[in-house]
């Protein structure tokens, strides 16, 4: 299998929420503890956690993750948008002198439905070599995996808190994408209202 990277977007200050999502437990379980732990069945050479930097003591008081494989990496972000967080978390592999053939995944911690099952699918179709991204809701999203090589060529297009969202046509002019559908990922996290709606589902409780 190609080399993998993975980079957790988990950067958002959660206002809409108006407490740390990174910190709701999800069947007992930080929902940060619980991402960190699907993209470790994928044995990622390196794990980077993307934090809020007004909040990130807390975070990391609250969930002291356990990291069996890879290399974890904590930075912190300002919270000026999704697109910084891809850019930093892309500025320490650029660090790292990785290959332009290895794999990045790039994921979120908000998705209630995400499986290990989801990743796998992704990271297999990513070896042919390809882009694979998840497909919900009628839209592209994360997580998704794609080349080193081919991020490192546009990561400095990426403004905003859209993420990679304003770059799939020029994405799919430097590489075939493969998108697996899975109607379930459109179910996050954002607002009180998500939190009622899916707290029995997920036996959803607020952070301690």
């Amino acid at each position: 299998m190609i080399p993998l990277q993975v980079i957790v977007l988990a950067a958002g200050l959660s206002q809409r929420l108006g407490y740390p999502k990174q910190l709701v437990r999800r069947h007992g379980v930080s929902l940060l503890d619980h991402t960190v732990s699907l993209v470790q069945t994928l044995q990622p050479a390196l794990i980077q956690v993307i934090l809020p930097t007004s909040i990130k003591s807390q975070i990391i008081e609250q969930a002291p993750l356990s990291l069996s494989t890879g290399n974890p990496i904590w930075h912190a972000n300002s919270g000026a948008g999704l697109a910084s967080s891809i850019r930093l978390g892309c500025e320490h592999l650029a660090a790292q002198q990785i290959s332009a053939n290895s794999l990045v995944l790039l994921t979120g911690v908000d998705q209630l439905a995400l499986t290990a099952n989801h990743l796998h699918q992704l990271y297999q179709v990513a070896q042919a070599p390809q882009i694979a991204v998840s497909h919900y809701a009628t839209r592209w999203g994360v997580p998704v995996i794609l080349p080193w090589g081919v991020l490192q060529q546009v990561r400095h297009q990426l403004t905003g808190d859209t993420g990679l969202k304003q770059l799939w046509p020029q994405l799919q002019e430097l590489m075939d994408v493969k998108a697996i559908f899975d109607p379930t990922l459109v179910i996050d996290l954002d607002t009180p209202a998500d939190f009622v709606r899916w707290q029995r589902q997920y036996r959803l409780a607020r952070p301690l």
